[in-house]
């Protein structure tokens, strides 16, 4: 074990990296910044004194001031383990090499997940990703050799409720895995990857979209290369007349439809309504409703004077529910 001693205001990046025979560290008050992998494929268990303005510790683990972001996450500890509710960002390596990890539960905060974050975690078998979710980090969970599930709960279409950037090598080396769920009825836009959009998942693997979509995850980037693309029944996608808290949306009339078309929704409880129209690559192309409405029955007429024929969808968002429609425009 070591104690820090309170002249320390700087520990550097790799300081103690790979010091696996560390059992425990305590931080005084007087660091300020704390290096890249400082504590990567390390034991020790933290102990943050309560007057360090820039960092903290809690049940072992060391978080930033405000625990907006998980440090390092010690590699001796086993079992599960849920983010904290408080947690936006997982830091570069924070779990690297937890082989003794069996799952985790990861909060709606949760927006990135950094580089190398979960690398390694051998033990790890199944992983939802929160539809809170915009950024999956390079490498992120290379050699994850235990996953056979990894479901993308993302509920939106663009940021930030949605992943729209998964690193390179992100999945790669995951060699038990078998299938991935995309649960949104639009493929979410991986086109703002950053290089070479490799992310490492196994062509070969199982891609289950919602009923309706496989022709748009066919011909959408990096999801068209998938070579087994299945549908299947998501809950709150597939009804004829679908329940959003208190909105119900109901399909559009006529559909298809050639220059304009109606979309009627009810309004159960004084509420904001945000109803938008994204074409297939999920790109907005009109906001037909932003504001607070009543209680009562509605509806709005879309003009499609510019675009072209093809596949469109309604997306209505009521808080973090999310309703889909999808529109066939046909000139």
């Amino acid at each position: 074990s070591i104690t820090i001693p309170g002249s320390v205001t700087n520990i550097g990046s790799y300081a103690f990296y790979k010091c696996t025979g560390l059992t425990s560290i305590s931080i005084p008050s007087s660091v300020t910044s704390i290096g890249k992998y400082a504590f990567t494929f390390n034991s020790c268990l933290f102990f943050v004194n309560s007057n360090n303005s820039n960092f903290s510790s809690n049940d072992d683990v060391l978080y930033n001031k405000n625990q907006s972001t998980l440090i390092q996450y010690p590699v001796s500890k086993t079992g599960s383990f849920a983010i904290p509710s408080t947690v936006t960002s997982i830091a570069y390596g924070a779990f690297e090499s937890c082989s003794g990890l069996t799952s985790i539960s990861l909060h709606n905060s949760v927006t990135t997940i950094g580089d190398h974050a979960f690398e390694s975690c051998t033990g790890l078998t199944s992983l939802i990703l929160p539809n809170s979710l915009t950024y999956i980090g390079n490498y992120a969970f290379y050699k994850c050799t235990g996953l056979t599930s990894v479901t993308i709960t993302a509920s939106a279409i663009t940021p930030p409720n949605a992943v729209t950037i998964i690193g390179d090598y992100a999945f790669d080396k995951c060699t038990s895995l078998i299938s991935l769920y995309a649960n949104s009825s639009i493929p979410i836009n991986l086109s703002l990857n950053t290089s070479s959009s490799y992310t490492g998942f196994n062509s070969n693997i199982i891609l289950y979209v919602p009923t309706g979509s496989k022709s748009l995850y066919a011909v959408a980037p990096v999801w068209k290369d998938f070579k087994n693309i299945v549908e299947h029944i998501v809950t709150g996608l597939d009804e004829p007349v679908a329940t959003n808290g208190n909105i119900s949306v109901l399909q559009n009339y006529p559909n298809p439809f050639t220059s304009s078309t109606t979309i009627k929704y009810k309004v159960t409880e004084p509420v904001f309504v945000s109803l938008k129209v994204f074409d297939v690559m999920g790109y907005e192309v009109a906001s037909l409703v932003s504001e607070k409405k009543p209680v009562g029955e509605y509806s709005i007429e879309w003009y499609t004077a510019e675009l072209t024929s093809g596949i469109y969808f309604c997306m209505q968002q009521n808080g973090n529910n999310i309703t889909v429609r999808k529109m066939l425009l046909m000139k």
